[in-house]
């Protein structure tokens, strides 16, 4: 969740009736949680809602259950806020940010096993081992390292303000922060940090190419002229490589790459497309807005395809539309409300 704009239209939903869409949904009884592929997106919910879900899609099948945790789980409330998910051996970890807790659902059937509670708003979760991961967070100061044979969280490693994406290259994570301006490197076998890159503020996606460089996207403050920013950095030395501005009316956010790993994505009001041997930043947009609301996407390697989560106004539930490579519409249908997390598989 990018919790900023929940505060910007918390008012909306005391002034505002909520508009409720009826998904186009098949039965959930005709969906097979054990379909050879299936995507889950986790829908956010209404920020102090207590109304986040996760949607279930079948890429072959174009099925639809609307909230798959809830038919799986009934009389269970997933939480407030579902902030992402993963899957780790043969389980699905939901991160509920503003419920301060992690669940743990079976990969099998989608049913809770465990929930770890002690975190302070927790956002993502990086596996560095077998045993362990790393959990950034909104609040906590720090990133909280579970262990994942306990599932249980085991120690921190302190690092100021709001933590967020992750990645980890050689026993290295690297780690954004949102106001701190830099990366973070830690070493993942010593669970301590041993270095930054300054990168500017708002840093809001990170991926690896397939020439193992370092993608680092920044939306900026103008207020205090840090312009939004698109870096390559060589993740070995640590050195930025190339580094792309934009101008300040740009708002680039939420940075993917596609399964060859040769081609970058990021929303600023458009989709646009980078080949990672591209010189200059795009000017023509590979999926052209029309009154939508991009809010996240995801590239999905199984069918090759892009997935954008369209938060409509941020109270209906989202629209999610499904694009092959070539930038054709493929699917389009209906999750829950601010869906931003994917995960296929």
């Amino acid at each position: 969740m990018r919790r900023w704009s929940f505060f910007i239209f918390l008012c909306i939903f005391y002034f505002t009736a909520c508009i409720k869409d009826k998904p186009t949904v098949i039965t959930p009884s005709s969906v097979s949680i054990s379909a050879n592929h299936k995507l889950y997106i986790t829908n956010e919910g209404n920020f102090m809602y207590n109304n986040a879900s996760v949607t279930f899609y079948n890429p072959d099948t174009k099925e639809v259950v609307s909230d798959i945790f809830k038919t799986q789980n009934p009389g269970y409330t997933l939480g407030d806020v579902c902030q992402s998910i993963i899957k780790m051996m043969n389980d699905y970890y939901l991160v509920i940010n503003n419920s301060n807790k992690i669940v743990i659902v079976s990969a099998d059937d989608f049913k809770v096993k465990q929930t770890i509670y002690g975190f302070t708003s927790p956002r993502y979760i990086l596996p560095v081992s077998f045993v362990k991961a790393y959990v950034s967070d909104l609040y906590a100061n720090k990133i909280n390292i579970i262990n994942l044979t306990s599932k249980q969280i085991v120690g921190y490693i302190p690092l100021p303000g709001w933590s967020e994406d992750m990645l980890l290259f050689y026993n290295k994570a690297f780690i954004l922060n949102k106001y701190q301006f830099y990366c973070y490197v830690v070493d993942a076998l010593q669970d301590k940090v041993i270095d930054s890159i300054y990168v500017g503020k708002y840093a809001s996606g990170i991926v690896l190419d397939k020439n193992e460089k370092l993608w680092i996207l920044c939306s900026g403050d103008n207020t205090i002229n840090d312009l939004p920013k698109l870096h390559r950095i060589d993740p070995i030395t640590l050195n930025k490589e190339k580094t792309f501005t934009f101008s300040s009316s740009d708002n680039p956010h939420h940075l993917i790459i596609d399964a060859s790993r040769e081609n970058i994505f990021f929303i600023n009001n458009h989709i646009y497309k980078m080949n990672i041997n591209s010189t200059v930043l795009p000017n023509t947009p590979f999926i052209t807005n029309t009154s939508n609301n991009f809010y996240s996407m995801y590239w999905n390697n199984y069918d090759n395809n892009l997935y954008i989560s369209d938060a409509m106004d941020y109270v209906q539930n989202s629209t999610i539309f499904r694009y092959n490579a070539n930038g054709q519409l493929v699917h389009t249908f209906k999750a829950g409300i601010n869906a931003s997390g994917f995960l296929g598989e």
